[in-house]
């Protein structure tokens, strides 16, 4: 093949070459981005929306305690047992939320029986509320009527919680593993595409050096030289003649 037509395409074989290692260089660390933003993010905000719904419980129950030692006073029993209710509505409505993303077994789960328990206890809390009413709003037979109620709710919420760091503690790791997995293949691509480009170079070189060899026009003096050892040959030749000729007679 003419060097005017090899070394284009060569050129543009390594160009290509590379096209395509940056290319897939680009994908990998793009995936490694794209987990970061969905799967750390997602399980991130999984661990706020569970966090919020754990301030929230604990603000209902405390809005019950609240009513029981000043329930007394009509604007006062108004005041907590609205803000009671409230809270178990952002309760209710902030786990349903978090159901709708939430796939990670144990946890979810968890969530499901604490949103059943949370149910079960404002029926308890309501119960509650008139027996406190029908004592004359006496806070210890208010409390009395719903004593532990809140435990079961929290020991499931507290163990939810905790399933879902340890899910995040392990897409976490999984991601940054992933991360050093597309650094490392980056790194061999480009250390191949490098050692190629320098033995496609080399092979360039050689093939462009022979064919300028072999172009190369005789210098005169080589000639000369090539002349005479012709005619020294030439000579040779001709005195084994005679010798053979001498030697038959």
């Amino acid at each position: 093949m003419r060097l005017s037509i090899k070394l284009p395409l060569t050129i543009a074989s390594l160009l290509f070459l590379m096209a395509g290692a940056a290319i897939t260089v680009e994908l990998q660390l793009a995936r490694g981005l794209n987990a970061f933003k969905t799967d750390v993010a997602a399980v991130n905000q999984q661990e706020r929306e569970i966090n919020a719904i754990n301030i929230a419980f604990r603000e209902q129950v405390q809005e019950w305690k609240n009513l029981l030692l000043r329930g007394k006073q009509p604007d006062k029993f108004q005041k907590h047992w609205s803000a009671f209710e409230k809270n178990e509505q952002d309760v209710a409505i902030a786990v349903g939320h978090l159901l709708d993303s939430l796939t990670e077994p144990e946890a979810r789960g968890l969530l499901i029986q604490f949103a059943e328990a949370h149910r079960l206890m404002g029926q308890r809390y309501r119960a509650g509320m008139e027996t406190f009413k029908a004592a004359g709003f006496d806070p210890h037979q208010g409390d009395l009527s719903v004593e532990g109620m809140d435990r079961g709710p929290v020991k499931l919420l507290r163990e939810a919680s905790g399933a879902l760091a340890k899910n995040s503690a392990l897409v976490s790791a999984s991601t940054v593993e992933a991360s050093h997995i597309a650094e490392i293949f980056s790194l061999v691509v480009i250390s191949t595409m490098l050692l190629l480009g320098l033995l496609i170079g080399f092979l360039l070189s050689r093939s462009v050096l022979r064919l300028l060899g072999a172009s190369r026009p005789t210098p005169p003096r080589s000639r000369a030289r090539s002349r005479a050892g012709r005619l020294v040959d030439g000579g040779r030749a001709a005195r084994r003649r005679r010798n053979e000729h001498d030697g038959s007679r």
